[in-house]
C-alpha cells in the first residue's frame, strides 16, 4: 500500500471517527423541530466547523501516532546493531545499549513508571504488527464476513490510537513529576518514551491549522453554480436569506460578492463566494450538511451513518 493511499484511508477514518464523536445536525432537521431557520443554520454551521476541525486533528494525530512510533523500532535496531559491532572494539558496548533501552524497567520507584515504559514498547510492537499486516494483507483475504468487518476494525484502531496518544503521555508525565524515589536510569527511560509524544504534539499544533486539501479553494468554488439574488426566492424556504458562514443578509451584499450554491446533497444551500473560499481553506465539505465536495469523492457525496459501526466503536470504548 502506497503512502498516499494510506493517508487517504486515514483521512476517511478520521472523518468517520469525528462524525461518531460529534453527530451531525442538518439545518433542515433543526427547522423541522421548530427552530427558526437563521438559528438552525448557525447551529449546523457550528457543528460542521467543529467536526471538520476534529477530523483534521484526528487525521494528523493518526499519521504522527503511527509514523513517529514506527521510527522507534528502527532506531532501536540500529543502535543494537551498532553496539554489537562496536563490541569488537570496546567489549560490553552491546550490553550498554541494551541497558539504555530496557535495563531499568524493573527499578524501584514510588510511581509505576516501569509499567508505563513496558506499555509503550508493547504498543509500538502492536502498531508495527498492524501496519505490516495491513500492508501485506491482500484485498480478498478471508471470508466475506471478515472483509466487511475491516472498516470497523480500522475505526476501532483509530480511536484506540487517538486515545492512547492523548491519555498515555499526560498520565506518564504526571507520574514522572510525582516521582521522587526513582533511579536516574528509569527517569531517563521515561523521558525517552515521552519524546515521540512531545514531538507529535508540536507537529500537530503546527500542522493541523494548515492541513488543507491540495486543490486551490478558489478553483473549486469557481466550479459551483452562481445564483442571482431574488427577494422572492431568498425567503428561507427556497434559499436562505443570509449566509450561514458570515450571517450577513444576501440582500445587503449582492453588489460586493457573488452567491454560489455547492453541489451538496441538499442542493439548496447558498453562501457568499468569498466566505466559501475561506471555509475551504480548512475543509472540503458543505458548511451546513457536511456533504463532501472533493472532486475525487464525487459531487455531493455524504458518508452514511453506520449504526452497527457506531455500536461497535461504543463497545470498544466501553471495554
Amino acid at each position: 500500500m502506497s503512502t498516499l493511499t494510506a493517508c487517504e484511508v486515514l483521512a476517511v477514518v478520521a472523518w468517520d471517527v469525528a462524525s461518531f464523536l460529534v453527530p451531525h445536525q442538518s439545518s433542515e432537521d433543526l427547522v423541522k423541530r421548530g427552530i427558526p431557520a437563521p438559528e438552525a443554520r448557525q447551529r449546523s454551521f457550528f457543528r460542521t466547523s467543529l467536526m471538520e476541525r476534529l477530523s483534521s486533528l484526528i487525521h494528523v494525530m493518526l499519521i504522527l501516532g503511527i509514523g513517529v512510533h514506527l521510527i522507534i523500532p528502527g532506531l532501536v535496531c540500529l543502535s543494537l546493531i551498532s553496539g554489537y559491532l562496536y563490541s569488537f572494539v570496546v567489549p560490553g558496548t552491546s550490553m550498554l545499549v541494551v541497558g539504555f533501552w530496557f535495563g531499568h524497567i524493573e527499578d524501584e520507584c514510588n510511581q509505576p513508571l516501569g509499567i508505563c515504559v513496558m506499555i509503550y514498547w508493547l504498543q509500538v510492537i502492536v502498531k508495527f504488527a498492524a501496519v505490516i499486516g495491513w500492508h501485506d494483507c491482500p484485498p480478498d483475504f478471508g471470508p466475506p464476513t471478515f472483509r466487511r468487518l475491516i472498516p470497523c476494525l480500522y475505526r476501532i484502531f483509530a480511536i484506540t490510537t487517538v486515545l492512547f496518544e492523548v491519555i498515555f503521555p499526560v498520565t506518564t508525565f504526571i507520574m514522572l513529576m510525582l516521582a521522587d524515589s526513582c533511579t536516574p536510569g528509569l527517569i531517563r527511560n521515561t523521558w525517552v518514551v515521552l519524546s515521540p509524544f512531545i514531538y507529535g504534539a508540536l507537529c500537530s499544533w503546527t500542522t493541523c491549522p494548515s492541513h488543507i486539501p491540495l486543490e486551490s479553494p478558489a478553483s473549486l468554488v469557481n466550479t459551483f453554480t452562481r445564483i442571482r439574488f431574488d427577494p422572492d426566492t431568498f425567503n428561507d424556504e427556497t434559499y436562505a436569506k443570509s449566509c450561514a458562514i458570515c450571517s450577513a443578509d444576501f440582500a445587503a451584499s449582492t453588489a460586493s460578492t457573488a452567491i454560489v450554491s455547492p453541489p451538496c446533497a441538499a442542493g439548496r444551500h447558498v453562501f457568499h463566494e468569498q466566505c466559501l473560499v475561506g471555509w475551504f481553506e480548512r475543509a472540503r465539505s458543505c458548511p451546513l450538511c457536511r456533504s463532501r465536495l472533493d472532486p475525487a469523492a464525487g459531487p455531493g457525496t455524504v458518508e452514511p451513518v453506520d449504526v452497527e459501526l457506531a455500536l461497535a466503536v461504543e463497545l470498544s470504548l466501553a471495554s
